[in-house]
């Protein structure tokens, strides 16, 4: 590849990962993202949000099921990575200060298209949560 080739490639991906974490700073910012159990709403959230703006974009980040370590203790949780590997995890400080970061251990992981398609189109349960108890996540 040469090296204008890769110059384009690395901004095209830098203007991805900069346009998912505005809309990210944009969903965390509705949120309670220090309550537990905010994670997954914030993941469901982000993916409508980003279906909404530019639905090309669901192919180029990744939801993360997996564990935090807290106190010695996994935890669940859900986080976006994006294609450089850094994360989008604003509901990390649901753990407070004691934890230690996510986990080797990965339970799922696919594309926010795959996610959308196969797990929201299905289960509307987050959905209907927040429908019902609107203060216990949003601000």
């Amino acid at each position: 590849m040469s090296i204008k080739r890769k110059l384009k490639s690395l901004l095209i991906e830098n203007d991805i990962n900069t346009s998912l974490r505005r809309i990210g700073d944009q969903v965390a910012s509705k949120l309670k993202c220090d309550s537990r159990g905010s994670c997954i709403h914030f993941a469901e959230l982000f993916i409508q949000e980003v279906e909404k703006i530019n639905p090309d974009l669901l192919n180029h980040f990744n939801v993360i099921e997996g564990y935090v370590s807290e106190l010695d203790y996994p935890q669940e949780h859900t986080w976006i990575e994006l294609p450089n590997g850094d994360t989008i995890d604003p509901t990390i400080a649901q753990f407070g200060k004691d934890h230690e970061g996510h986990t080797d251990r990965i339970v799922y992981r696919g594309t926010g298209m795959d996610y959308l398609t196969n797990y929201m189109a299905h289960d509307d349960t987050y959905e209907k949560e927040r429908e019902n108890f609107p203060t216990k996540y949003f601000k």
